[in-house]
């Protein structure tokens, strides 16, 4: 059961009561698990690494090392109160701080006396050298305090969505029927109406908050912009905005027939009981980015790709999901601004000299890549990124290799010919890529039954019998992303269980191990075979897990991330 809902917290809502004619029914938890979370786990050493990379170092405890340990903590626990994170992250900082005092008091204790001292003295050695400046409890609490808030600025975690807020209403794809007259106060449709605004007005709500820190936690930190939230200010505009959906709400009287369902938006919780949990949608947004600005640093070299990674993160505060086709508009004072943003925070680097940014937008916009789009605004000349169109180039690459490794390079000409010219016949596909048909037949079909070309019979008779039928191949480059994905995900299952294997067949030697770093033993007596399947299981483990990250930038990549 804790293992139930230690996965199910990430996706927890409470369906409110409901008025009825029989009476008024209890409100109820429902519980639903977020695959898309399930399939990232495999991403979370990606995402602490991020962390220490892109985090500036500032104060006595490296910044880069509290945020990664917050970072961590949450991915642990799902949603935690500040208070909660502090006091883990705390804890945990000074448990690494007594282990390094340990093992230098053991590096070191041979040296004093000449004598093999024991486990007890080395800990209590370590324990004195750690005890010598003080409590780095305090100093600890506040680098916390001060990463939580950078974190939360760069929209690395968020704040939990309460378990009252209303399932979004989902998408209707059905045509698009007339506009009907405004429902009349009092009736049905007016009350079901106003129960739709006052969903709307929860959503609307926690957006407007989910990236903004308490008063309390940016005191003193010259943080006084609107990524502040005055408790006490937003409890009270959320308190009249509740008001006036209720007392709108209370003016339509429903039928008799049916009742309208009772709820409305709850004031937001005090500092001190606001859950943060992590964003994986900001992660994923960063890998996003850096893949496609790479691409264009391959192909139009760095300075082009360091433009575009600028502009990138200068629309990334203005997307509303990963999957977008399009950044926002920009100008070129715009994109400067945020190169030399970017360069003074030590995220982007120095352009060439006699370079500038208008050159490399406009050879950008004239590329046949086609990774920005230039137009004509009121302030001038704008440039648009065209991600769609960079991450297709990126998806394409990929599955040009793994056409390569997979039917070797007649399968990449093959399906090149086919991708380029449209249908062709056998004997049309033979012929251009100069290949025997009987070779040439083999491997279509091998690659038909892999699901990477299609084939389509094109009759002529009424009958459709197969003898007076000609058959064309094609390729449906969506249908072939998908496949690719599916098999993605496949061989990571195959990595997976491979490394669940191996960890179950020396279970043992990983039970010895792990309890001698429990008790704190350092150096613990183990055979020569031990010794080797040990040395064994690491690299074996390595290399799955390497393998494992690198699979799961492709899974990102043809998973739209």
């Amino acid at each position: 059961m804790p293992g139930i809902i230690g996965l199910l917290q990430w996706r927890a809502q409470q369906q409110p009561a409901e008025v009825r004619v029989t009476g008024v029914r209890p409100a109820v938890y429902l519980y639903e698990a977020d695959l898309v979370q399930i399939l990232q786990v495999i991403r979370r050493p990606k995402f602490l690494q991020h962390i220490r990379d892109d985090t500036p170092s500032n104060g006595a405890a490296a910044a880069a090392d509290v945020s990664s340990v917050i970072i961590e903590v949450l991915l642990e626990h799902g949603r935690l109160r500040f208070d909660q994170i502090r006091n883990a992250v705390v804890s945990r900082l000074t448990q690494d701080d007594a282990a390094a005092a340990t093992a230098a008091a053991a590096a070191a204790a041979p040296q004093q006396d000449g004598a093999d001292p024991t486990q007890q003295d080395v800990q209590q050695q370590g324990q004195q050298q750690l005890a010598l400046p003080g409590s780095k409890a305090a100093e600890y609490g506040e680098a916390v305090r001060w990463s939580f808030v950078q974190l939360l600025q760069e929209h690395y975690i968020e704040r939990a969505p309460p378990c009252n807020l209303p399932p979004p209403q989902p998408v209707s794809v059905a045509p698009k029927k007339a506009k009907k007259a405004a429902p009349k106060p009092g009736s049905t449709e007016y009350a079901e109406a106003q129960s739709r605004a006052m969903q709307q007005l929860a959503h609307k709500t926690y957006e407007e908050a989910r990236f903004k820190a308490p008063r309390e936690l940016v005191t003193g930190m010259g943080t006084e912009d609107d990524d502040v939230v005055d408790g006490a200010a937003a409890a009270a505009k959320a308190e009249a905005d509740n008001d006036a959906a209720l007392a709108a709400a209370a003016a339509a009287k429903p039928s008799k027939k049916r009742k309208k369902v009772a709820g409305g938006v709850m004031s937001p919780p005090s500092a001190r009981e606001m859950l943060w949990r992590v964003n994986p949608e900001e992660f994923n947004r960063r890998f996003r980015n850096k893949v496609m600005a790479d691409l264009v640093a391959d192909k139009l070299g760095a300075d082009a790709g360091t433009v575009l990674a600028a502009m990138l993160s200068h629309g990334r505060r203005f997307e509303t999901t990963v999957q977008g086709d399009l950044s926002i508009a920009m100008g070129e004072g715009e994109v400067a601004s945020a190169l030399k943003a970017g360069q003074d925070a030590g995220r982007l680097p120095q352009l060439s000299p006699g370079k500038d940014a208008g050159a490399l937008l406009n050879a950008l916009a004239y590329d046949s890549l086609g990774a920005v789009d230039g137009g004509t605004g009121p302030q001038g000349a704008t440039f648009i990124v065209n991600m769609r169109a960079v991450l297709d180039r990126c998806r394409l690459l990929q599955l040009h290799s793994v056409l390569r490794d997979k039917f070797g390079i007649h399968g990449l000409r093959v399906f090149q010919t086919l991708l380029m010219r449209g249908q062709l016949e056998q004997k049309q596909v033979a012929d251009t890529v100069m290949q025997p048909h009987k070779e040439t037949r083999e491997l279509l079909y091998r690659m038909l039954r892999a699901g990477y070309v299609q084939m389509q019979d094109i009759p002529r008779t009424a009958d459709r019998a197969p003898t007076r039928c000609f058959y064309t191949w094609h390729v449906d480059i969506d249908a072939v992303f998908g496949r690719l994905a599916a098999d993605l995900y496949h061989a990571a299952v195959n990595l997976h269980t491979r490394r669940s294997h191996e960890m179950r067949k020396h279970s043992e030697l990983v039970e010895l191990v792990e309890s001698a770093r429990a008790a704190g033993q350092l150096n613990f007596n183990m055979t020569d075979s031990q010794r080797r399947a040990l040395e064994r299981l690491n690299k074996v483990s390595t290399a799955l897990d390497t393998s494992l990250l690198r699979l799961d930038g492709m899974i990102a990549l043809f998973n739209e991330y």
